[in-house]
């Protein structure tokens, strides 16, 4: 088989794996609710703070990439997520499972810019618009497998099976690209770290998120912890444009969008990333609390859009390298 198969067939499944679980969760939140002895807005941590995590780590990729390659950097996050599976699957409290949750989410943003490189690395230019197209699979069929899998799960086994599903998985994967991975590919001479443009895209991305995710709750402006989480992003967010554009390093490059063919897919990405997440949450839940739809149920009825999503992205992959992009 030729090497680029043989990245992909590593590289597809981790991307889906790591990105099923943030919508893992939505239908098996009732469950863990009683288990964990928590509230429906107390179990949204489980749900925000794996997303908060991985939105942070991912910008690290270039940095880290320079220093450990493509191959390291994707074993130590395939092993952070699968390892953090398993806590999670024991938690006994709230606490246990949000820390899990955090580490998870690290992983996640290590694997998933670490899959596009690898796979944009290993096929030839005349197949990149089929390598776009098998990160597309992955990427649209892991939030819709996602509950899915959990429903199948909790229903016939128990809720913890959600993530203890992820070790065997995890497992074989992180060896499999062990065996197949090539070392040094991603590693170059490595600048020194803006430390300050992390920090400030960190307190930006958290408060913004936080503040998003929990504004209902609280009241949105007329609570003072929710008014403060937006101040802070609204400060912060301009502070790290100044700082960046102003760095011979930086954290990420802001040049990038001068492109307008990047920055209209991002807007894009942005718009269609927010509906697809927010339905996979919303749905589940009122299918069960409401409807009364077994678990399994509840995420099956997420799958068949996912489906041709992923079908339709791989072949107009290929139609782009056979037509043109």
């Amino acid at each position: 088989m030729a090497y680029h198969w043989l990245v992909a067939t590593v590289a597809v499944p981790s991307l889906l794996m790591v990105i099923l679980d943030t919508t893992v969760v939505d239908v098996i939140i009732p469950h863990m609710m009683a288990a964990l002895n928590a509230d429906f807005y107390d179990v949204q941590w489980v749900v925000i703070s794996y997303m908060v995590a991985a939105a942070v780590s991912m910008p690290m990729f270039k940095r880290l990439s320079e220093r450990m390659g493509y191959k390291n950097l994707f074993l130590l996050g395939l092993a952070l997520f699968t390892s953090m599976s398993a806590f999670c699957g024991q938690a006994r409290t709230m606490e246990e499972m949000i820390l899990g949750r955090v580490l998870q989410g690290v992983g996640e943003g290590l694997v998933i810019p670490t899959v596009t490189s690898l796979i944009f690395t290993a096929f030839p230019p005349q197949q990149r618009g089929l390598a776009m197209g098998l990160i597309g699979l992955g990427a649209t069929m892991g939030p819709a497998l996602g509950p899915t899998l959990g429903g199948y799960m909790t229903q016939h086994f128990s809720w913890r099976w959600a993530f203890y599903i992820n070790l065997p998985i995890g497992i074989t994967l992180w060896y499999g690209a062990y065996l197949v991975l090539r070392s040094g590919e991603g590693k170059s001479r490595p600048v020194p770290p803006d430390i300050l443009g992390f920090l400030l895209s960190t307190v930006f991305i958290s408060s913004l998120l936080i503040a998003l995710s929990k504004g209902q709750e609280k009241g949105w402006l007329a609570s003072d912890y929710i008014l403060t989480l937006f101040i802070v992003a609204a400060i912060t967010f301009p502070l790290f444009i100044w700082w960046e554009l102003k760095q011979e390093h930086p954290f990420l490059d802001l040049s990038i969008f001068g492109v307008r063919d990047f920055s209209l897919t991002m807007l894009i990405r942005l718009v269609f990333g927010g509906g697809i997440y927010g339905s996979f949450y919303l749905i589940p839940i009122y299918l069960e609390k409401f409807r009364m739809y077994p678990t399994f149920l509840s995420g099956l009825l997420l799958l068949p859009g996912a489906l041709v999503n992923g079908a339709v992205g791989v072949m107009a992959g290929r139609l782009t390298d056979r037509l043109g992009g």
